[in-house]
């Protein structure tokens, strides 16, 4: 919400409170968020804030046009930003309403249909591909690394015979 009025946009005296339940801006003093949620927080959250600010702060010298131009071209960025990072941490997976509100986002700010589709792509196969529990995870990594860790105790095991062999050579010199 932004307070654009004369004046301040509240008081607060005495034992006074307020909770805000996103975001406050009141012009040109105060940027209030309220929020426990670590993903209001984040590095990309602020990309999305300074977008906002900066399309607000052009609308008295650019047109409507040219700032929704640039808008949709740099939200379109951040939208596939916090998609990809949606899907990479599973927030999606138990959560698919989350999912289609940022779809729709993303096809309203012009998405070309490539896009869509590869974003769709992605969310099925994350939605196929359950996620692995510790187990399964560390059987999978020596399952793909079967070939390095078989030569590697093969290395291992030469390393050893070449050292013993050497180390008895020494010893029977010495007798």
């Amino acid at each position: 919400m932004r307070y654009t009025g004369k004046g301040r946009a509240f008081d607060i005296s005495g034992r006074g409170a307020i909770v805000i339940f996103g975001s406050l801006i009141e012009e040109d003093r105060t940027i209030l968020k309220g929020s426990n949620n670590k993903e209001d927080w984040s590095k990309l959250q602020a990309r999305f804030d300074a977008l906002s600010e900066f399309t607000w702060d052009c609308r008295d010298i650019l047109n409507e046009t040219t700032i929704k131009t640039l808008e949709a071209k740099y939200k379109l960025v951040l939208m596939l930003d916090r998609i990809g990072t949606r899907i990479e941490s599973r927030k999606y997976e138990d959560n698919p309403d989350l999912f289609m509100t940022d779809f729709e986002e993303l096809k309203e700010i012009g998405a070309p249909n490539e896009t869509l589709s590869k974003v769709l792509g992605d969310y099925l196969n994350m939605q196929e591909n359950p996620e692995l529990e510790w187990i399964e995870e560390l059987w999978s990594v020596f399952l793909d690394k079967t070939a390095e860790i078989i030569v590697t105790i093969i290395g291992g095991v030469c390393v050893v015979i070449i050292a013993k062999k050497y180390i008895d050579k020494k010893r029977s010199r010495k007798r």
